[in-house]
């Protein structure tokens, strides 16, 4: 998949999630900073992977940004676990995969 898709595919997956986003089992709804870091994170990750991820769990840090978990994959299978930081201003840093790419 080329960037532009992979940019195409993310913008899909943020606009079908617009409303609400699982962050632990529970939703964060609409608006408020924790949200904004959630949907960039969302988006930020599904650029890179694909368009099914989903928010596991939202932190907040002292700094006031947002350490949030995200698991990637199908409905079946095993879903690969990223880390993102979400800033108030909208910005994401730091999104790293958890897993380790081809242990056995």
């Amino acid at each position: 998949m080329d960037h532009k898709t992979k940019l195409a595919v993310g913008a899909l997956a943020l606009t079908a999630l617009a409303g609400c986003v699982e962050t632990g089992g529970t939703a964060s709804v609409g608006g408020g900073t924790q949200f904004l870091a959630e949907q960039r994170c969302i988006e930020a990750v599904a650029v890179m992977t694909n368009p099914d991820v989903r928010v596991e769990r939202a932190t907040a840090m002292m700094s006031g940004e947002y350490e949030v978990i995200l698991s990637v994959g199908g409905t079946s299978g095993p879903r690969a676990a990223w880390r993102c930081i979400g800033a108030p201003d909208g910005s994401t840093r730091a999104v790293s995969f958890l897993g380790s790419e081809g242990a056995a």
